[in-house]
């Protein structure tokens, strides 16, 4: 009977472990996903772009890296081409999120 109620005891204590450690485990997990997420908030880029020509801010500024861009800053010879580049970057970048 003591024999019985010991290894009771132990498997009841080596379940409360196994538990919290599946629990714990899963906040670390969620927590590194919330803050992988988070990375791209928190990183802000800022870019001054001079376009000397009119709708040539493709040439100068590949989609990649319009991507990662926050702040964006356009200067020179600017139209509505450049606009409509910038624009489905951003739409595009969004759709893929």
């Amino acid at each position: 009977m003591a024999a019985d109620c010991c290894e009771k005891q132990i498997f009841s204590y080596f379940y409360k472990t196994q538990n919290i450690r599946r629990f714990t485990m899963k906040k670390v997990v969620v927590l590194m996903a919330l803050l992988s997420c988070m990375y791209p908030v928190l990183a802000e880029e800022y870019k001054t772009i001079t376009c000397y020509e009119l709708g040539g801010l493709e040439k100068v500024l590949p989609k990649e890296e319009l991507r990662a861009i926050t702040h964006l800053k356009l200067v020179g010879n600017i139209n509505n081409l450049d606009l409509q580049y910038v624009s489905a970057a951003v739409t595009e970048c969004i759709a893929s999120a």
